[in-house]
């Protein structure tokens, strides 16, 4: 018996086997094999004919004699097999060979000892396993949304041979996906797996590509989104473009069109370069779109349009003013304040408010904000004044001068007063001596004439009289006071005494002689008028004004004769008396007359204002020049009152200037001439004064005007500002000190470092100092900035640069008030009355009668110097 061994082997399948022949144990294989190959003709295979992919091929190879019979094989014979094809078996984990490909094997037995081949090899049909996946496989990996593709769909075992089975192809994820005859059709676009399901066996997918059809609607929107944008922002335009299928087509063609105030920065990103509403528009396949873009880069713009900015407003101080406006913003208005104070605001953006007018410069600080959050400010500005005057109008009483009756005469037996100067020209022995001049003059004092007739025609006695000297006795005395229009002028004399020459004849016996005269107890009282003339006091006397009273006049003459003579006398006392007293009177007007008009002569023309230059702030300066003339004159029992008109102008004058005239306060009780005070003397300035200078400066051009930084002492900053001022400043004086108002302010300010570019804003300020008098001259102290309003039409500041704004404008309002302002403030009119030199040879002392000891006070209508009148120095 042959038994054979299969043996498994890799490529050409060898079969090994082990003879074994019954009866034949001690036989060499040698013998065996040479036997055997003596007596084999053929081989022959022999195995299973069907199998299943995986199951073992277990084959037999047996030897044939030349009858067909079969043949043991010897030991060292190893038979071997061929698979066509090989690639259908694989060796068994035990050495034995397992059908693998599904199909046709042929196997065929061999021998190389034997040198024999199966010519008629064995035939296995070989059929597939059970499946163990699925696989898919698509005509194409890429298609447009809405088209078809085919999947062909095979099963395969383990040994990857493909089964036979009804499959029908599957889509993952399967939304939107249609079999339609066999085909699959796509609506979304997307990657898809395709596969071929079926129970208990893996899906092998194929992936496929679905591409969005064409264009057919899109979206347009923004990144960031935002309600509103700032200027300058980049804005990236989001195009969401859709298929018929809703499928987003990525990477659609946008032409874009973008208006002005916006720019592109490559095909999907645009720049918002202005304020607005911007309307940009896109374009694919023919459909447009447009997405708004709100950019914000300004506040909203506040004005002022009943009464507008910078108006001129006759209004009594507490009443009120209603004001009205409009605030725009492309983007609309959230809120408005007026004063800090909420307002509504109208459809057009139109606003109305009542305010309290208040009196001077009154400042309504405007606010507002957006709807993106972004506030402006502006300030408008009104000039409030009960009246308005008319620049070229002289100033009434813009200085007066008054003086006291004890200014007239105080009685006293210092020079004090201007009756202490006629005691002295009185008192004169100078004056005597015109007096003895004129007496000589009137020689002979009685011609020679019948002082007592005789019967028939006859003279008894005669007379000549002749003026040879006189003699005033003293102390004479005088007393001034003042009345309607002019001085009362009381002279006391003692007595005159008058030496006489008489040439008698009494019964014809001549006689002559000489003795006196003595006037006693006269007492001589006139008027003397005082007006204006040219500038000038004029003293005269008033007609009809002049009293005489006289005591006894007693004669004396020595000798046998003198009670003739003193008859004589007594017959022609009233001659004498008359020739004595007119020669009196005659000096006594004369110098009454001359004295007082020599104290008073300088009393019209003090400096109440000056020419003086006044600084600009740009480093130039303007002219101030005051006109002073003298005004009302006013003598009565209460004293002298003297006032000052005066005109002021300052040079060059700015053309254009709007009508608006020079705003004056109302000052309840200012009286235009003020009565002399308790002291002697007073001296006033109207503060109208101020405002005329600070007007007729504005009238010049002074406060259109580049200033520096560091000429207005903010030396740390290199900034700049143009300015213009549409409103005069207001002055107003009140609790001792000068107020200031600067309002209608527009500059134009740069600033390196802290603005890009220039600045426009609108100002106002505020700044008052103490009024002083140093000498004749006022002076201001303690200058402060009382308040600083900056607005900034639709600009909107940082704190830290309006901080800096408000710094700058305040170094501006300090210096125009101690620089500028100090300039223009006029003097006050102190009165010197001087002591001419022909009063001096009377005995006058050298130097003026002037004001002494004064005291200074500062009221609302005038600054106001009292005093007691002195000698004082040249």
């Amino acid at each position: 018996m042959l038994v054979l061994a299969i043996v498994g082997g890799c490529g050409g399948g060898e079969l090994s086997t082990t003879p074994a022949m019954e009866g034949d144990a001690g036989l060499a294989p040698e013998v065996e094999l040479e036997v055997l190959r003596d007596r084999a003709v053929a081989l022959d295979t022999l195995g299973p004919e069907a199998l299943r992919a995986g199951d073992a091929l277990l084959v037999e190879c047996a030897v044939l004699d030349a009858d067909g019979e079969r043949s043991a094989w010897p030991a060292e014979a190893t038979p071997s097999f061929r698979f066509v094809p090989e690639s259908a078996v694989a060796r068994a984990p035990d050495g034995g060979w397992v059908a693998v490909r599904a199909g046709v094997l042929h196997v065929s037995c061999l021998s190389d000892a034997l040198g024999l081949l199966d010519e008629e090899p064995l035939v296995v049909r070989v059929r597939a396993s059970e499946p163990i996946a699925t696989e898919a496989t698509l005509e194409t990996l890429e298609l447009d949304a809405g088209d078809a593709v085919r999947a062909a769909c095979v099963a395969v075992d383990a040994w990857d041979n493909a089964v036979e089975l009804p499959l029908s192809p599957e889509a993952h994820p399967s939304e939107r996906v249609t079999l339609e005859g066999g085909a699959l059709r796509f609506e979304r676009a997307g990657t898809y797996a395709v596969s071929c399901p079926h129970p208990g066996a893996a899906a092998r997918p194929d992936a496929l590509t679905v591409r969005p059809a064409a264009p057919a609607s899109f979206t347009l929107g923004v990144s960031p989104r935002r309600e509103i944008y700032s200027v300058g922002e980049v804005v990236e335009l989001v195009a969401e473009v859709h298929d018929r299928f809703d499928n987003l087509v990525p990477g659609a063609a946008l032409d874009v069109q973008a208006p002005t105030g916006v720019n592109r920065l490559g095909e999907r990103r645009v720049t918002l370069d202005a304020e607005g509403r911007h309307l940009v528009r896109a374009r694919v396949a023919g459909m447009e779109r447009e997405v708004r873009l709100d950019a914000n880069g300004e506040g909203p713009r506040i004005r002022c349009t009943d009464p507008p900015d910078a108006s001129a407003i006759v209004a009594e101080p507490g009443t009120r003013l209603d004001v009205r406006g409009v605030v725009t913003d492309v983007l609309g208005v959230s809120a408005l304040e007026v004063d800090g104070r909420s307002v509504a605001i109208g459809p057009a953006g139109q606003w109305s408010a009542s305010i309290d007018a208040g009196s001077g410069v009154r400042f309504v600080e405007l606010r507002a904000r957006d709807r993106g959050g972004l506030e402006s400010s502006n300030v408008c500005t009104y000039l409030i004044a009960p009246r308005y005057v008319d620049p070229a109008t002289p100033i009434v009483a813009a200085g007066t001068i008054g003086l006291s009756p004890a200014a007239i005469d105080d009685r006293r037996s210092s020079f004090t007063s201007f009756g202490d100067g006629l005691r002295r020209v009185l008192g004169h022995d100078g004056n005597w001596l015109r007096l003895d001049a004129a007496l000589r003059r009137a020689n002979p004092l009685k011609p020679r004439a019948c002082d007592q007739p005789g019967p028939f025609g006859t003279c008894l006695a005669s007379s000549r009289i002749d003026y040879l000297a006189s003699w005033v006795d003293g102390p004479n005395d005088a007393q001034l006071t003042p009345v309607a229009g002019g001085l009362r002028a009381r002279v006391t004399i003692p007595s005159v005494r008058t030496s006489l020459r008489v040439d008698a004849r009494a019964a014809g016996v001549p006689v002559r002689s000489t003795g006196e005269v003595t006037i006693e107890d006269i007492e001589l009282a006139l008027t003397l008028n005082v007006s204006m003339q040219g500038g000038r006091p004029r003293v005269s006397l008033r007609e009809g004004s002049e009293t005489l009273r006289i005591g006894r006049v007693r004669s004396s003459f020595p000798g046998i004769s003198g009670a003739l003579l003193n008859t004589i006398v007594r017959f022609t006392e009233s001659r004498i008396r008359a020739a004595v007293v007119a020669a009196l009177l005659a000096e006594l007007r004369t110098q009454a007359a001359r004295s007082l008009a020599g104290m008073l002569a300088d009393v019209g023309a003090p400096q109440v204002a000056h020419r003086a230059s006044v600084p600009r702030l740009d480093g130039g300066s303007s002219v101030l020049v005051a006109g002073v003339r003298p005004g009302q004159l006013v003598l009565d029992a209460g004293g002298l009152r003297l006032g000052l008109d005066a005109t002021l102008r300052a040079q060059p004058r700015r053309a254009g200037l709007p009508a608006v005239g020079v705003p004056v306060p109302r000052h309840d009780g200012a009286a235009p001439l003020p009565l002399p005070p308790r002291r002697a003397a007073i001296a006033t300035v109207s503060t109208e004064l101020l405002s005329r200078a600070v007007y007729a400066l504005w009238e010049a051009g002074t406060f259109e005007t580049a200033v520096a930084g560091a000429r207005v002492g903010n030396s740390s900053s290199d900034a700049r500002a143009s300015l213009s001022m549409a409103l005069p400043p207001y002055v107003e004086v009140r609790d001792g000190r000068a107020h200031v108002a600067l309002g209608g302010v527009r500059a134009r300010v740069t600033w390196p470092g802290l603005l890009a570019e220039p600045l426009d804003v609108v100002l106002g300020a505020k700044a008052s100092a103490a009024l002083r008098l140093r000498g004749d001259a006022f002076a201001l102290e303690a200058a402060r900035v009382d308040q600083v309003v900056v607005g900034s039409p639709s600009i909107v500041l940082a704190p830290s640069v309006r901080d800096a704004l408000e710094s700058f404008l305040t170094h501006i309002a300090r210096y125009f008030v101690v620089e500028v302002f100090v300039a223009s403030l006029p003097r006050l009119p102190l009165p010197r009355f001087p002591i001419s030199p022909e009063l001096r040879s009377f005995g006058l002392p050298a130097g003026d009668l002037g004001l002494v000891a004064p005291s200074f006070e500062v009221r609302p209508h005038a600054a106001i110097l009292d005093a007691d009148l002195g000698l004082l120095d040249r």
